[in-house]
């Protein structure tokens, strides 16, 4: 039997059709890809396609929720597939929390999900401790502590007052502060009582909680070894309102200055520092250790002077052995001449070995300058 041209066509058309209808079509299939650079608040993951299930991928990325097994409906991406792997950021996430993530595609026979992960971001509830107060005065105080935000961003305060109820708080200079470091965090304080006890601690709040630091106390009031008056205290008078303080650290190493020329005038007496660099200062033109504290101007003041013999022990005796104020087991100048009248090449100093002696004028010894507060 012979069958036309057009017959033979018609058949073979309905083969294919018959083929292609009965070629079955899926959900695309993937794998979710592992959750990595977490962070308090982000993460990356993504997938990878298996199979786009015999038709055209339409939509991929990567869903998640706090609760199992998330879909489409809840929070997700939109990515787009390059050979059949995609990669997703995921944002907007909350520290210290768990989420589970699945990879999705789709395509125009529905919607196909890889497995399931679960991830934690980073964050917990800060630390923190308090740390003894500086700068203290008799009507203000610098209050200290550390704390560590652990991701998340902290606002960080501090509770203070004559009791354990506080009363006051204040918030510190650096806040708020984040990341995973320890970091020394502080307050200046002001309009408190002389001569009373004052109590505060450090309190640290980000979104998974607050945390308290020690109670500590100091008295509104100078103390030997305190920070205040400009540098460190190492004398208090009767009073305890006045004394004198040295500078936190060495002005360097110079020479006493103008070998040969004889100043005259100058003591080795305490409270005499003051009078002696200005004595110096007038009849030496050199740079020396007195000009040096003399034009000095640190932490606001411009009042320092070189000390007297005796001052200079007592910086040894009150804050050398007491191991404050990062002074060095070496030789210092005073600002005492040597005592003999017709010298005119030797000054007084003090090693703080500890052993008092007079050197040459040219010979460049350490300077730490003091002044009267």
């Amino acid at each position: 039997m012979k069958y036309s041209n057009k017959f033979i066509a018609y058949c073979l058309f309905t083969l294919l059709c018959v083929i292609s209808a009965c070629e079955k079509k899926e959900v695309p299939t993937l794998v979710t890809t592992e959750v990595t650079e977490i962070t308090a608040n982000s993460a990356k993951s993504g997938g990878s396609i298996t199979s786009d299930g015999g038709a055209k991928i339409i939509s991929s990325g990567v869903c998640w929720s706090t609760e199992s097994e998330p879909t489409i409906t809840n929070d997700k991406t939109t990515d787009i597939a390059v050979d059949y792997s995609f990669t997703s950021n995921i944002t907007d996430l909350e520290g210290g929390t768990t989420y589970y993530v699945k990879a999705y595609a789709t395509n125009r026979e529905g919607i196909g999900y890889g497995s399931e992960l679960s991830f934690t971001t980073l964050g917990a509830k800060p630390t923190a401790s308090s740390q003894a107060a500086t700068n203290i005065t008799k009507t203000t105080a610098t209050l200290y502590g550390t704390v560590n935000p652990n991701w998340l961003s902290t606002t960080v305060t501090f509770e203070y007052g004559t009791t354990t109820s506080y009363g006051s708080s204040i918030t510190v200079v650096q806040s708020p502060i984040s990341g995973d470091t320890t970091m020394v965090v502080s307050a200046n304080i002001s309009g408190l009582t002389t001569g009373e006890t004052y109590h505060f601690r450090v309190v640290a709040t980000n979104s998974l909680g607050t945390t308290n630091g020690d109670d500590m106390q100091f008295i509104a009031n100078y103390i030997i070894g305190g920070n205040s008056a400009g540098g460190i205290i190492f004398y208090l008078d009767n009073t305890g309102q006045h004394g004198l303080a040295c500078a936190s650290k060495d002005q360097g190493s110079y020479l006493w200055g103008c070998e040969g020329t004889r100043i005259g005038g100058t003591s080795n007496a305490f409270g005499t520092g003051a009078e002696n660099t200005a004595l110096i200062v007038a009849k030496c033109s050199d740079l020396c250790a007195a000009r040096v504290c003399n034009d000095l101007v640190l932490n606001g003041y411009n009042d320092w002077y070189l000390p007297s013999l005796e001052e200079l022990i007592m910086i040894y005796n009150n804050l050398y052995l007491n191991s404050i104020g990062g002074l060095l087991a070496t030789f210092y100048w005073s600002s005492s001449e040597y005592g003999v009248a017709i010298n005119t090449t030797h000054a007084n100093g003090y090693s703080f070995n500890p052993y008092q002696d007079n050197s040459w004028k040219s010979y460049e010894l350490r300077v730490r300058a003091i002044r009267t507060f």
